[in-house]
């Protein structure tokens, strides 16, 4: 041990001075230059703590650039290195004495510069509490300056004198966040949520660690190329851990466990209501892959990496939703490769894209399953009760016995197209289009917002307008404001005539209503509410969010509505036969303690009363609505 001080007392006397002048020259610069520095800035609550802040990072800037240099140089310099290699045993005691003196100046330094500035800071007249408002982004660069301290003293063993060892530190730690930055272009966000700070003690920690194998071990029978080869040697063992580590986190990234899925987002619904494709990662940071997930055996295939997108919009126009109940997909990437998926046998067709039309270009016996698929699962309705479909350039009303009339669609290029009352709301190359289905005529909807058709009726409200106020267009043309929706959401088309509309703000109090309204007689008529259910902050749902001109009922011919305020039991079936509506409990399953969030439920399936089959959070579960039974059929222990 006296050895080891007398090495620490040895490099004290070589670097005192050096460091004793740029401490004063280094302090007094900084005073002289916030001195000058304009008094408005003083007035800045935070800005004696970043003046602190500046005093402390000249202490670390000391050390890095003088104190640990000269640990190395000094010794070839001196011809020091070549007797302390020759001495047996005189290495390790040699390096515990240059430790000893790095962590005292270490230590020291930056504490002279905090003093100096509360000095200063104090002598300019600044109250001691603006010497505690430091924020974690300003001490980050001298944070991460103490941490590599350890590694300059290595790289500068490596090194020749131990010259440009601040650029060969630099290089390394380059080197390393380039390897990381490779990982995350690959795997977007992959570190989000990782507490470094918990384990940034290991890098000075394995820089000692290097530079006492680079210094005992490397200069024990040679000269620094041997310090170099056992200091990177070495350097790569501690980086096998964090390499694993990356791996590990990378593989799960891409390659998700089903069982271990922090996170699930249901997207898409097999006709026959076997498969489910949905977005899942095992963290909530993670954006997740695509998977196909067989709900009869609750087995979950990787379709599509995170680079890779799924939509329901195969053929062109199609519905707006990205959620869908089909057969078919589109998958597209950033390698301009597309696919169409079929989800039922979980294989997929490559197809070709036209880059001047921006469309898919499907084989004839593909594009007519696709269109025949979309065809079927039209929700337009004219006012008269026909089926409308969307063929291609065509719309085509379909009568309850099958006769069809053709007229052409008056949309230009129309890629995506929803339901609005009778109405079809369609976006191509002219932008927003709202054809009405009664007048058969395109609507003027510049400067209208939630335009809806009601048969010969139009709801709308104006985009500017702050009070929310809707209006009603009548068939004769005549424009008024509508009182009866006043306060009011309007839901959907409860059946051609009739609007489903929520009020739970009427006249400044709480005043909560469900009612039917129609906008051409004016005639209301309420649900019957418990007096335990809100109708307030609710929106009318279907399997997969699925649009269609009328609200869709289920088997039993009721409408489902999805309360945004109701963490237990947040659906509510509307039966339009008794005007009766009731909660449906046990469908999000009872958490111990209330969650600060509402649990994400989302309906998923419904073919199967009194089952049906939602997402519950991270799980997909199959309920019966009546007795409350669940059965998690995804993700299966």
């Amino acid at each position: 041990m006296n050895v080891a001080l007398n090495y620490c007392w040895k490099e004290w006397r070589a670097q005192r001075g050096m460091l004793i002048g740029y401490m004063l020259l280094m302090t007094a610069c900084l005073c002289l230059g916030l001195f000058l520095a304009p008094r408005n800035l003083w007035l800045d609550p935070g800005f004696s703590a970043r003046a602190l802040t500046w005093f402390v990072g000249a202490g670390v800037l000391g050390v890095l650039m003088f104190a640990v240099p000269n640990l190395v140089s000094r010794e070839f310099v001196g011809k020091d290195d070549q007797f302390v290699r020759r001495l047996p045993g005189a290495l390790l005691p040699a390096f515990v004495g240059k430790l000893l003196f790095l962590l005292v100046v270490t230590a020291t330094l930056p504490q002279l510069g905090l003093l100096t500035g509360k000095l200063f800071v104090a002598a300019m007249g600044w109250g001691w509490h603006g010497w505690f408002s430091w924020r974690l982004d300003q001490l980050e660069g001298v944070g991460v300056a103490l941490l590599m301290i350890p590694w300059l003293w290595a790289v500068g063993l490596w090194l020749p004198g131990g010259r440009l060892a601040l650029l060969g530190t630099v290089l390394l730690a380059l080197l390393v966040l380039v390897g990381v930055f490779a990982v995350e272009r690959q795997a977007p966000k992959i570190f989000d949520g990782v507490a470094w700070w918990q384990a940034a003690w290991t890098v000075p920690v394995v820089g000692v660690a290097v530079a006492a194998l680079s210094w005992c071990r490397g200069r024990r029978g040679g000269g620094p190329a041997r310090s170099a080869r056992v200091g990177l040697i070495a350097t790569a063992v501690a980086l096998l851990p964090f390499a694993g580590w990356v791996t590990e986190r990378a593989m799960r990234f891409h390659y998700p466990d089903a069982n271990q899925l922090k996170k699930l987002t249901v997207f898409g619904m097999s006709p026959d209501g076997r498969f489910a494709l949905a977005r899942g990662a095992e963290e909530l940071e993670w954006y997740g892959v695509e998977l196909r997930i067989d709900l009869k055996t609750g087995e979950a295939t990787r379709v599509a990496g995170i680079h890779a997108t799924l939509t329901p919009q195969v053929v062109y126009p199609a519905p707006l939703s990205m959620q869908a109940t089909q057969r078919y997909w589109r998958e597209y990437g950033l390698d301009d490769k597309h696919y169409v998926l079929d989800l039922v046998k979980g294989i997929k067709h490559p197809i070709a894209y036209d880059h001047e039309r921006h469309e898919p270009q499907l084989p004839a016996q593909l594009l007519r399953e696709v269109r025949a698929e979309i065809a079927g699962a039209g929700g337009f309705v004219a006012p008269d009760g026909r089926r409308v479909l969307l063929d291609h350039d065509e719309l085509v009303f379909v009568s309850s016995t099958g006769e069809e009339e053709r007229i052409a669609f008056p949309v230009v290029g129309a890629k995506s197209t929803r339901a609005s009352g009778h109405a079809v709301q369609s976006w191509g190359a002219e932008g927003k289009v709202c054809f009405d289905l009664a007048r058969r005529e395109v609507l003027e909807v510049k400067g209208m917002d939630g335009g809806r058709v009601v048969g010969p009726s139009l709801l709308f409200s104006k985009d500017a307008s702050r009070s929310h106020e809707t209006l009603i267009r009548r068939a004769d043309g005549v424009v008024a404001p509508c009182q009866a929706l006043t306060g009011g959401h309007v839901l959907g088309l409860l059946d051609h005539d009739r609007v489903l509309v929520s009020v739970y703000a009427l006249g400044g109090k709480r005043d909560e209503r469900l009612f039917a309204f129609d906008p051409a007689t004016g005639d209301e008529s309420d649900f019957a509410l418990p007096d335990d259910l809100s109708a307030a902050n609710s929106f009318a749902v279907a399997p997969m969010h699925a649009s269609a001109s009328l609200l869709q009922r289920d088997p039993a011919g009721a409408i489902w509505l999805l309360r945004r305020d109701c963490w237990w039991s947040p659906f509510v079936r509307l039966n339009p036969q008794t005007m009766e509506a009731r909660p449906v409990a046990g469908l999000c399953e009872l958490p111990e303690t209330r969650p600060r969030t509402m649990p994400h439920a989302m309906l998923l399936r419904w073919q199967e009363l009194p089952y049906v089959v939602i997402q519950n959070g991270k799980q997909i579960v199959r309920v019966h609505i009546e007795t409350g039974e669940r059965e998690v059929l995804f993700p299966r222990k």
